[in-house]
């Protein structure tokens, strides 16, 4: 049985009520409002998780077509254009040695995954706006709006160059907006040749070295999907494209109240000390809602709820429930004593 609670017509009123319909004791919840729409891309999702549980996997999806829409980003001069091409099959972008040649966001659409994919490639992330004129400032905002606008960001860095200011910048946005993402490393075929890129251990190797050299330069991207690319090579593409979709699909995920308490709530008063052991209580955390994935944590006094121990949720959530690539959101709620 699936309950679906309606006149919710925003995330805030659903946090209100999420407390007393959890009581009514039902494993799948789901909040709408016909009068703004909310919440019923998550009941058609909810519905076809079911649908395949039921009916099996090959049979929805045949009868079921997603489109989603993804943003190129990065800085200047990484390539951006050029993946897009690759992607497209086609010139869709001119590319020039010349960095900045991209000064305005640019769409297309491909088909991958069996989904319809609309890309968005988009303004490089500069040093300082401040060297940037007009036109270049207005493609940079456009780029901002691409991220704000998109399902799934694709990050874009230099193999040779390895991580910048600018990349910082750029993933910096992307978490702001909780959007999921993958790192693609770019122009790998020089780093290490062209004859390597085929060589599947060799690559291995490299690509575990600098996952960790990433994990190591940005702790948000610890779990997140990195794929060494070359787009003039047309070098693991598809891989990037498979990444995508796999990142767009858990952004989705739901996980449900029962497994979530069992996994996390009982780890935080046996991993932590002073005031968040003696004072800190954590009812229950439950999901009320995806992409991104937001979960809701009750507790007895939320100024006991501090930020290491929601990072420490955080982390576990991703790690556990494999949200990799899925900037997960958390939100704090004193849970109301019931009068008698």
């Amino acid at each position: 049985v699936k309950l679906v609670v309606t006149k919710v017509d925003t995330i805030h009123q659903r946090i209100l009520v999420v407390d007393e319909v959890y009581r009514l004791g039902f494993k799948s919840m789901f909040f709408v409002s016909s009068k703004t729409k909310y919440g019923f891309e998550e009941l058609v999702d909810g519905i076809r998780m079911f649908l395949i549980e039921e009916l099996g996997e090959q049979i929805v999806n045949n009868s079921y077509s997603e489109s989603f829409k993804v943003a190129i980003v990065g800085r200047i001069n990484v390539g951006k254009s050029t993946i897009m091409n690759a992607l497209l099959g086609k010139d869709r972008v001119m590319v020039d040695d010349e960095p900045g040649t991209t000064r305005d966001s640019i769409d297309d659409f491909i088909e991958s995954q069996d989904s319809i994919v609309r890309i968005t490639d988009t303004a490089g992330f500069r040093r300082s706006l401040f060297k940037a004129g007009l036109i270049e400032r207005f493609g940079i905002e456009r780029t901002e709006n691409a991220i704000k606008n998109s399902d799934v960001v694709v990050i874009v860095i230099d193999g040779k160059e390895g991580i910048t200011k600018q990349d910082k910048k750029a993933l910096g946005v992307v978490l702001e907006n909780y959007k999921p993402f993958v790192i693609a490393v770019n122009k790998w075929d020089l780093v290490v040749g062209i004859d390597k890129l085929r060589d599947e251990k060799e690559m291995e190797k490299y690509h575990s070295a600098f996952v960790d050299f990433l994990s190591r330069s940005f702790e948000n991207i610890r779990y997140a999907p990195v794929v060494l690319v070359s787009a003039k090579e047309k070098y693991n593409l598809d891989k990037l494209m498979e990444e995508v979709s796999n990142v767009f699909q858990k952004s989705r995920k739901r996980i449900s109240t029962g497994l979530l308490n069992r996994k996390i709530r009982d780890l935080v008063p046996h991993l932590f000390t002073g005031e968040v052991a003696t004072k800190l209580r954590i009812y229950y955390i439950t999901q009320i809602d995806v992409n991104p994935p937001t979960f809701v944590v009750f507790v007895n006094k939320e100024e006991f709820f501090k930020k290491n121990v929601e990072n420490f949720i955080k982390k576990k959530i991703t790690e556990i429930f494999d949200f990799g690539g899925v900037p997960v959101k958390i939100l704090v709620k004193q849970k109301e004593r019931r009068k008698k």
